[in-house]
């Protein structure tokens, strides 16, 4: 049988990224890698709200629940009421549940504070642990903390966080993780369920698992970007059933801002190789690397919206401040011609 033709093209177009266009990831605010004080993590906050940015994320893995809880916090502040009351969606995602670490020490749970401990910093917040449990009774939980934490009574948009690799991916199906959620959408607890991935293989698994029309949207972290297109069949995917994506890692875990790691190592040769080619590109067309980036990011008429990650007001304006910057269609041609983007990649036509 023919695959049909939406299926074997993604339609792209070349868009001037807007502030519109943006969605604030908020695993920042959950002391990733770093410490973030409360004071960093209010103003990081009011610069997301002062900017416009009118789509927040953030997830219980994220400093486990201390994102969540500042979030809620300075929405609901006097100060940040008004803006607050503009946004357009505030997404959590479910999967996991917190638990203090007392608890699980005396119920001999391991659970993820090894993963968990590696990439947060919150002790000097909690001592709670997030642990993975893709069990209908969980997502329900899990929800329910959320809400408390960002002092809600319902939520925009609820993601199935993480569900990669056979044990979860199984464990998911098997304990009706989306059934759940379901349920929850349908008593109008929830506006919309989606993925939360950083695998494109899970993600397109997933979405063929359950009918048409299961999942109102997808993130996909790390999958489209000026590094990696993994991505590109699930996005192919999604334009055919109509599931709105939002893309994150669109700087190539911070390589594409100048960082000096890739995907939590050290940068292989032939990924700072890459990033030299587009830089050099960049500069020819008188554009940022970050500008072509987000650019890129955009580039997939089923790409609805781009997270970034921010853990100052810094961070939030300089991301800003990329937007409303038009890149050439010659660009993408060029970078066809130089070996950055495979034929298989479809770029705007001039």
């Amino acid at each position: 049988m023919a695959m049909p033709e939406s299926v074997k093209t993604l339609k792209v177009q070349n868009r001037t990224p807007q502030v519109s266009d943006l969605v604030f990831g908020a695993s920042g605010l959950g002391c990733l890698y770093r410490d973030v004080s409360e004071e960093e993590a209010t103003e990081c906050i009011d610069a997301v709200l002062e900017a416009g940015i009118d789509y927040i994320d953030t997830a219980p893995w994220y400093g486990a629940g201390l994102s969540e809880s500042r979030l809620g916090a300075r929405l609901a502040s006097g100060s940040s009421r008004l803006r607050a009351e503009k946004l357009s969606k505030l997404s959590t995602k479910c999967g996991r549940v917190i638990r203090s670490r007392a608890s699980l020490e005396a119920e001999g749970i391991e659970g993820e504070s090894s993963a968990y401990e590696g990439q947060f910093i919150t002790d000097a917040y909690h001592s709670d642990r997030p642990v993975a449990d893709y069990s209908a009774d969980a997502i329900k939980e899990s929800f329910s903390q959320s809400c408390s934490r960002l002092q809600r009574q319902t939520l925009d948009v609820l993601r199935l966080h993480d569900c990669e690799g056979e044990e979860r991916y199984e464990a998911a199906l098997r304990g009706k993780a989306v059934e759940a959620m379901l349920e929850l959408k349908q008593d109008g607890k929830v506006g919309e369920i989606g993925l939360g991935m950083g695998s494109s293989d899970y993600a397109e698994k997933l979405l063929t698992q359950f009918p048409p029309g299961t999942f109102d949207s997808v993130m996909l972290a790390g999958c489209w970007n000026l590094i990696d297109q993994d991505g590109l069949n699930v996005l192919k995917l999604c334009q055919r059933l109509g599931v709105k994506v939002v893309n994150v890692g669109i700087f190539a875990s911070g390589v594409l801002w100048g960082g000096d790691h890739y995907k939590y190592g050290d940068i292989p040769q032939d990924v700072a190789d890459k990033v030299s080619g587009w830089k050099e590109l960049a500069d020819k067309h008188n554009l940022k690397l970050p500008q072509v980036a987000l650019a890129f990011a955009l580039l997939p008429e089923t790409v609805d919206r781009v997270a970034i990650g921010c853990s100052t007001a810094k961070e939030v304006r300089g991301n800003v401040e990329l937007c409303g910057k038009e890149v050439p269609t010659a660009l993408w041609r060029e970078a066809r011609a130089r070996g950055l983007l495979p034929e298989e990649v479809p770029i705007p036509e001039p």
